[in-house]
């Protein structure tokens, strides 16, 4: 009789494993098109979790002995399979030694590369193949772009920036820059790796760059010169590349994201009061409609669209004495349906007016061969 209850136990046990383990890769075995990776937490306490829109979430900082993310935006690659961010060790003494995590996103394996220890990470882009990352380093306080080689961990420093950088964005082919310097109204340019060209788009940029993904455009924020109060308004501007006037959007606007198709450009636009809107906005004949009424008084986060343009991603928050509650939504492009996804972040004590590349959900890519 007790071997029977032996036997029972045992096969509760693994049947209880198998469970976890199901659970756990249930993210992973669905449609990569319906996962999303997002920062939650608080400063020093930070997780990432990898989600499907049907609900079900991964915690990638758990399942690979992450104790804290930094609040840096996770990179996927282009082809979708790998997904890298900055962590704390576990079993780390030295509470300032962060490290790169890229996990394989369909079969849940990691690789983790120390950084060198004088250098604090801004920014990071996968090349085009996914063999590497492009990091924006600052080492001994001086700034730069570094290559880091996935696999042998090989890291070298491609080219120095100024030494007032600001933001940096890639282009979608990896050739060129956009960058702008770190005081608040600052010039943004455009300059080749090779550093055989440099191009002033804009003299008075806030930042929040984005390139369209055919690399025809980009997109950013500008200062606003026309009101009494422009220091605490901006407004969507955009230019081509190959060069033209810059063109601006009349209404207070911000958070450029392009669709995947580079036909539109999703922005957050809103009036005096806590009146605000999802809208978008055509580069070429600037016309505008309206996606989604939001209240800003918490505050609108950045957001993402999904790779076959079919939803739009966003945060709102709110805030309370202690904390502030962040849900994330999902916006269809007709604007038909906006609901949430049901999975509350908890931020103490952050400054969610600077959350981008903190609070902003990334769409996982399409694989190529589902393009």
């Amino acid at each position: 009789m007790q071997y029977k209850k032996f036997i029972l136990t045992i096969a509760i046990f693994v049947l209880s494993m198998s469970l976890i383990l199901i659970a756990q890769t249930c993210v992973s075995c669905s449609q990569p098109q319906d996962q999303l990776a997002y920062l939650t937490g608080s400063p020093g306490r930070t997780q990432i979790y990898l989600q499907g829109i049907s609900g079900r979430t991964l915690n990638l900082s758990k399942v690979f002995g992450i104790d804290r993310v930094a609040d840096i935006l996770p990179a996927w690659s282009l082809d979708g399979k790998y997904i890298a961010y900055i962590g704390h060790l576990e079993s780390e003494v030295d509470l300032y030694a962060l490290h790169l995590v890229i996990v394989d996103a369909e079969n849940l394996e990691a690789q983790t590369y120390s950084l060198p220890p004088e250098c604090y990470l801004h920014q990071m882009t996968w090349a085009v193949d996914s063999t590497e990352l492009l990091l924006t380093l600052s080492c001994s306080k001086v700034p730069g772009i570094w290559r880091l080689e996935r696999g042998s961990g090989q890291i070298e420093l491609v080219f120095p920036l100024p030494a007032n950088v600001g933001e940096v964005a890639w282009s979608p082919d990896r050739t060129r820059i956009a960058i702008t310097s770190n005081s608040y109204f600052g010039p943004l340019s455009i300059q080749s790796i090779q550093g055989t060209f440099q191009e002033l788009i804009h003299n008075q940029t806030i930042g929040h760059l984005a390139w369209s993904p055919d690399g025809k455009f980009i997109a950013f924020e500008a200062y606003d010169d026309t009101t009494a109060d422009s220091q605490s308004h901006s407004r969507l501007c955009w230019r081509a590349v190959a060069g033209g006037a810059v063109q601006c959007l009349k209404e207070y606007s911000q958070y450029p994201v392009w669709t995947n198709d580079s036909t539109q450009i999703a922005y957050l636009g809103y009036e005096s009061g806590y009146e605000g809107w999802l809208g978008l906005v055509n580069p070429l004949t600037n016309a505008v409609e309206v996606l989604a009424e939001v209240d800003t008084s918490g505050q609108v986060a950045p957001y993402a669209w999904s790779p076959a343009n079919e939803l739009l991603a966003y945060v709102t928050c709110e805030y309370f004495e202690k904390a502030n509650s962040c849900d994330i939504w999902l916006v269809s492009r007709d604007g038909k349906t906006n609901r949430p996804l049901h999975r509350t972040l908890f931020n103490l004590e952050r400054d969610l007016f600077n959350a981008k590349g903190e609070w902003e959900p990334t769409w996982r890519p399409m694989p190529n061969d589902q393009r």
